[in-house]
């Protein structure tokens, strides 16, 4: 017999969890910053309306937000650790974000992202 699943495990409640809120209190914020010929080590941080132009953004763990960024002009994204493993989980699929849309990035009206 399966063991229950609780509706978090199944992502039908919306209401956040004790984790989450204690988790989403440890990220570090970068507000309105401007990054260019940088090297950002991203994971922990909560980034807010920035841009990052000709920058190595580095994640290992994927503990990261953007709200409402731009990534642009000659951007490189490296992934280790154990975000690796999802980029390559990922992209050992063909095709990505025609059938798999949660994970493509929302994009907002005014160009920008988010990643959650």
């Amino acid at each position: 017999m399966e063991p229950e699943k609780s509706p978090q495990i199944l992502g039908k409640s919306n209401q956040p969890t004790l984790y989450d809120l204690i988790f989403q209190s440890l990220y570090f914020r970068k507000e309105g910053q401007y990054f260019l010929n940088q090297t950002v080590y991203i994971d922990d941080y909560t980034f807010v309306r920035c841009r990052f132009d000709n920058c190595t953004l580095i994640t290992n763990k994927g503990t990261f937000k953007f709200l409402q960024c731009v990534i642009g002009n000659g951007t490189v994204i490296r992934y280790g650790g154990e975000a690796l493993k999802i980029a390559k989980l990922f992209n050992s699929m063909a095709v990505y974000g025609q059938y798999y849309p949660n994970f493509l990035a929302k994009i907002n009206t005014d160009g920008t992202f988010n990643i959650e």
